[in-house]
């Protein structure tokens, strides 16, 4: 099972929209399913996807871009992905506190991909508005990248290398 705050920001009237209410939103939702998912199996196995906007996360999960093999095997592994940006150490802290209080391993996938490739998907989504620019600036600004001593069972980096034509998996 895949728990996203995106989820919460497509209406049938008019697709994804992105604001700062529809985000808040978003999140607020997405911690109650989890916590219902977490009070449902005991010592489960969650990962969470750490990037700024548009680095990729999704499309991995979703097995596009070539992708496929990775993302079968994210959702054989995982009871639960939360797929978001968690892109600060704060906005990690209260999922791994409460996933792990409640008997689960937590693992992380960070994909690192370079803000300029990000700024360039971003605005060239053609299924929804783009996130504004100053939400993607922030966050790569304040990006803390994910270490083991948050709580982490294991973290696995993706970096975006036009040079070799796709992803370079790096177990941590």
């Amino acid at each position: 099972m895949i728990i996203t705050p995106d989820t919460h920001l497509v209406s049938p009237e008019t697709g994804y929209t992105w604001n700062p209410k529809k985000a808040s939103e978003g999140w607020q939702r997405s911690y109650r399913e989890l916590g219902q998912r977490l009070t449902k199996l005991m010592d489960g196995r969650l990962l969470m996807t750490v990037g700024i906007v548009a680095s990729g996360k999704t499309s991995i999960l979703d097995g596009t871009h070539g992708n496929e093999e990775l993302s079968a095997l994210i959702r054989e592994k995982y009871d639960v992905v939360f797929d978001a940006w968690f892109y600060r150490r704060v906005s990690r802290s209260a999922v791994l506190n409460i996933a792990i209080g409640a008997g689960w391993t937590v693992d992380c996938l960070f994909v690192g991909t370079p803000m300029e490739i990000c700024v360039e998907r971003n605005l060239a989504r053609f299924e929804h508005k783009p996130v504004p620019m100053s939400v993607l600036s922030e966050q790569a600004d304040k990006l803390q990248p994910p270490e083991l001593s948050e709580g982490f069972s294991r973290i696995t980096r993706i970096g975006n290398d036009a040079d070799m034509g796709g992803y370079l998996y790096q177990a941590m």
